[in-house]
C-alpha cells in the first residue's frame, strides 16, 4: 500500500522515519492486491452534461463501457500506471464488467425538509445532473475516501473534480465557484 494510504489507515504510523525507497520496496508496500480484483461496492456520483457527452464519445472511440473507463481511470489515479500494468499482467480482465446483473440495496432516505450543502459549480458546465453508478473494489473506494478527506471534500465531489479535470481540462476546476445550493 502506498505510504500515504498506509499512514491514513494506521494513525500510529504517522511519525515513522521516512526514507527513500527502491521501486520494489514501494511496490511491496502495496501488500496483497487481490482485493482489487473484486468490484464489490457500488459507487455513485453526478456529472454535468458536457462532461458526460465527452465521456460517451471517449468510450465509443475506445470501445469500452463507462464502468470500464471509470474503473481504469480511478485505479490509475490512486495507484499509478506502473502498479496497474502489474495488476493487468496477472488479471487481464481487471476493469471488465461482470456478466451478472448487479444492484445495490437502497439507503435510508434523507429526512424531509431542505438541507443546505456546499458544492462546487462551474457555470460553463452547468449542473451535475447525470447520475453515474459503477461497481468498484472496496479498497479503491476507501483509498478514494482517504484522498477526498485529505482534500477536505466529499468523495463524490473529489471524484467528479478529477474526472472533469482529465476528460475536459484542468482549468474547469481551477476556476470553480463555491456556491450553496438547496437540496430537498
Amino acid at each position: 500500500m502506498w505510504p500515504f494510504f498506509l499512514k491514513n489507515k494506521n494513525k500510529e504510523l504517522e511519525t515513522p522515519s521516512r526514507r527513500e525507497l527502491k521501486l520494489q520496496e514501494l511496490i511491496g508496500k502495496m501488500g496483497d492486491v487481490s482485493d482489487l480484483n473484486k468490484h464489490d461496492i457500488a459507487f455513485k456520483f453526478w456529472l454535468p452534461v458536457p462532461v458526460f457527452d465527452a465521456l460517451q464519445e471517449i468510450c465509443e472511440i475506445d470501445s469500452v463501457s463507462q464502468s470500464v473507463f471509470f474503473r481504469n481511470f480511478l485505479y490509475n489515479h490512486c495507484y499509478g500506471i506502473y502498479v496497474i500494468k502489474q495488476l493487468l499482467e496477472d488479471n487481464p480482465k481487471l476493469f471488465k464488467d461482470y456478466d451478472a446483473i448487479r444492484y445495490s440495496i437502497a439507503q435510508e432516505p434523507t429526512p424531509p425538509g431542505k438541507k443546505k450543502s456546499w458544492t462546487y459549480w462551474v457555470p460553463e458546465l452547468g449542473k451535475n445532473i447525470i447520475p453515474i453508478k459503477i461497481w468498484i473494489p472496496k479498497r479503491l473506494r476507501d483509498d478514494l475516501q482517504t484522498l477526498a478527506d485529505h482534500a477536505d471534500v466529499k468523495i463524490s465531489q473529489y471524484v467528479r473534480e478529477i474526472i472533469i479535470s482529465r476528460i475536459l481540462w484542468y482549468g474547469a476546476n481551477a476556476s470553480r465557484n463555491i456556491q450553496c445550493h438547496s437540496n430537498s
